[in-house]
């Protein structure tokens, strides 16, 4: 099965006026394309696995642009919690600690 291909199963029931059945498809999952040629079904899965299709090429972004709303506390707590190193924390250095990075 390729990324652009989707299974139809056809349920062998035809339009039936006494009964009221109707003929019934069934389209399975199309497979999405991510990083490394990485194909699932899934959008978070496929990112958390593959990376988005972009990463490693020149489409890829370089930076995030963040827009804030909200309060001048609000706003000025976020810009430091973006700033923060994300490792920091006590449990993430444990995780590295045991290897887990």
């Amino acid at each position: 099965m390729t990324a652009n291909s989707a299974e139809v199963i056809r349920f062998p029931v035809r339009p039936d006026h006494e009964t009221g059945r109707i003929e019934v498809d069934y389209l399975s999952e199309p497979f999405l394309l991510f990083a490394d040629a990485g194909l699932h079904v899934d959008p978070k899965s496929g990112i958390d696995r593959y990376g988005p299709r972009s990463y490693g090429t020149s489409l890829h972004p370089k930076n995030v642009r963040v827009g804030i709303i909200g309060t001048a506390e609000l706003s000025e707590t976020a810009q430091t919690w973006m700033g923060a190193d994300p490792f920091q924390g006590p449990a993430d250095q444990a995780a590295r600690a045991g290897g887990c990075w």
